[in-house]
């Protein structure tokens, strides 16, 4: 039986139906640059995407449109106010039924 985590906001980040193919993509990992283009297969319906820390803080969110199937996150929380630091998080995308997942790791070189 698959292990289930739960989030501070109460929901899960377990196992859960994966759809066939390829899952959530980003353009770089780890990520060394001020954004990364986070992809996932062509959609119809909107998509939610969200950044979690590994403690399952979610740390970002948003939607994104259909038919756009990417969005490009510049590293920043709460509007923009701060950068993530260096470290791993998680993607979650959930669209048309399916959940996309991917561990993203942010090292960019010390300012």
């Amino acid at each position: 039986m698959a292990r289930r985590r739960r989030l501070r906001d109460g929901r899960q980040l377990g196992v859960r139906q994966l759809a066939a193919g390829p899952g959530a993509e980003v353009s770089e990992n780890p990520v060394r640059s001020n954004q990364v283009v986070i992809s996932w297969p062509a959609a119809t319906g909107t998509a939610s995407l969200s950044i979690y820390s590994f403690t399952g803080e979610r740390l970002y969110a948003t939607t994104v449109p259909a038919p756009t199937n990417e969005y490009v996150w510049d590293l920043t929380l709460g509007g923009g106010a701060r950068r993530v630091v260096n470290g791993a998080y998680i993607i979650v995308v959930d669209v048309d039924g399916h959940r996309y997942r991917r561990r993203l790791f942010v090292a960019r070189p010390a300012p």
